[in-house]
């Protein structure tokens, strides 16, 4: 289902179902605060190698991905793992769909 709005708004607007560009990419997420905290909280970021299809449009993007997080062990909150803020299994999806502003030309 996480699959379909992407590929609704892309029909919408006209565009093909064949990507601009692949991009492989690593990411990093977490709290900012997290990094600059001394009182023993727990590391509650992920890293995730991913695989993502971006698609150009009009003053818009839209990108589908598939990723694995690279943390192992991940950590234990009442029965599920935890990856970073992604709570079940190492498989991450991502969906993004923004305005693209230009500053100049």
């Amino acid at each position: 289902m996480k699959l379909l709005l992407p590929i609704f708004v892309l029909a919408l607007s006209g565009c093909t179902l064949v990507p601009n560009s692949v991009r492989p990419e690593i990411e990093h997420k977490s709290h900012l605060t997290q990094h600059f905290a001394h009182d023993g909280q727990p590391d509650y970021g992920v890293e995730i190698v991913s695989i993502l299809l971006h698609w150009d449009l009009p003053h818009a993007y839209v990108e589908i991905g598939e990723g694995v997080a690279l943390d192992h062990g991940g950590w234990q909150e009442g029965g599920f793992r935890r990856y970073g803020e992604i709570q079940g299994p190492r498989e991450q999806f991502t969906a993004r769909a923004g305005l693209i502003i230009p500053l100049r030309k």
